[in-house]
């Protein structure tokens, strides 16, 4: 869902939903972000009044606060972006990709502690 959908939008989906809601915490294309919108617990909260479904909350989370701030009302943090970029500028050195990949990712999971 995005978060220009529309609360008759937002209920039809989730009657329908399967497995989990995505809620984009941005509107536009994808990709790392500096700042992340201010009403993302406001969204998820109100997505939960239509289902019963975990909500995770992806587009453009890359730093460990924004993981952090997302993960206190969200059940799930998408960090897609974050993880390509460490294979795109590190193409073909496997070794570096690796190391880089397990850097971001403790780095990013430094926020849930």
């Amino acid at each position: 869902m995005a978060p220009t959908t529309p609360p008759h939008r937002v209920e039809l989906i989730s009657k329908y939903a399967t497995g989990f809601i995505y809620y984009l915490s941005v509107e536009g294309v994808t990709g790392e972000r500096v700042r992340l919108a201010d009403n993302i617990k406001e969204a998820v909260e109100s997505i939960k009044k239509y289902t019963k479904l975990p909500v995770a909350v992806g587009l453009g989370i890359s730093t460990a606060d924004q993981v952090r701030d997302v993960a206190s009302s969200a059940d799930g943090v998408v960090v897609g972006s974050a993880l390509v970029n460490c294979l795109a500028s590190n193409q073909g050195e496997l070794d570096l990709i690796l190391n880089r990949l397990s850097s971001k990712l403790s780095e990013l999971l430094s926020g849930l502690t």
